[in-house]
């Protein structure tokens, strides 16, 4: 059997019952149980929830952008993965050798915007005052520094929680 630490770290053991969950645990917090292998998988946060959800953008199952800066800079944000390379024997345990061979993963580059949060809230809390209101199709708002040229709130509406993009109905062009 195998499980995932994904945002909570669940363990079934038998009959589908759950030794233990939690927001966030950790591999070695979990009980050692024959048969059960357990995998860390990284998760995206999004702490301000649907604040700046469309720059932002999301990535796929994978960890592949697929939309935002998310998208733009895919490249830059995901590193390069490491490796590990080893013999094992009949039992799987690692054998020592001096053949072995380890090669770090490389953190990816780090993205800085412009937006400032707060500009960003208030700009997105008029446009769901405007949406409530008005009922538009769609509302798209940027705010921006003259004197600078910076960027410091962009949204648009229908807006979506990135925590939970397929909750959000798919809008199909008229026609």
């Amino acid at each position: 059997m195998m499980s995932s630490l994904f945002s909570r770290c669940t363990v079934s053991i038998e009959h589908g019952q759950n030794c233990e969950t939690r927001p966030l645990c950790l591999k070695n917090d979990v009980p050692k149980i024959a048969g059960i292998d357990i995998y860390e998988e990284p998760v995206r946060l999004y702490p301000f929830g649907k604040l700046g959800a469309h720059v932002l953008g999301l990535v796929n199952v994978d960890g592949k952008g697929q939309s935002g800066v998310e998208a733009s800079f895919d490249e830059q944000l995901k590193g390069l993965e490491g490796f590990r390379e080893f013999e094992i024997d009949n039992r799987r345990r690692q054998l020592a050798n001096v053949n072995s061979v380890s090669v770090p993963a490389l953190p990816g580059y780090s993205v800085v915007l412009t937006l400032d949060r707060r500009i960003q809230y208030f700009v997105e809390e008029a446009m769901d005052a405007a949406e409530a209101h008005w009922k538009p199709k769609g509302i798209s708002v940027v705010a921006v520094e003259p004197a600078t040229g910076r960027v410091l709130a962009l949204a648009s509406r229908p807006t979506f929680n990135p925590e939970d993009p397929g909750a959000t109905p798919v809008m199909r062009p008229e026609g």
